[in-house]
């Protein structure tokens, strides 16, 4: 059964806390006090190293994304050389390669709706 991240933490601090307050010299499930902190630290030490290397991953995404914006910028830059460059232009094939769409080929845009005919139209067809 899967806990809340916090839940084994919690009850790891209880357990120790409560056990050196009221009985710090016992020996409980054959071992002490100091021999279980050792036992159980490995849970706080692999949640201790997955909240550093979350963090770490935050970091990198953010310069990931500073990262993006630069290679945009330079893909924006060489396009618009491509199409101000003399023998290439906006109408080449490398235009085209690089994911543009050529002047030649931009459609108006214009669209003509055609009404429907109406039944009687229909039936004399």
């Amino acid at each position: 059964m899967a806990y809340a991240l916090d839940y084994i933490v919690n009850r790891l601090g209880a357990f120790m806390q409560s056990w050196k307050s009221h009985a710090p010299d016992a020996q409980f499930g054959g071992m002490s006090l100091e021999e279980f902190i050792n036992a159980t630290n490995d849970s706080l030490r692999y949640r201790n190293e997955i909240a550093a290397l979350e963090t770490r991953l935050k970091g990198l995404k953010a310069c990931r994304g500073d990262a993006d914006k630069a290679s945009m910028r330079m893909m924006e830059m060489v396009v618009n050389s491509v199409r101000g460059t003399p023998g290439f232009g906006a109408n080449c094939a490398l235009y085209r390669a690089l994911g543009y769409v050529p002047k030649n080929e931009y459609k108006s845009g214009l669209v003509r709706k055609r009404k429907k005919p109406s039944r009687a139209a229909e039936e004399r067809a």
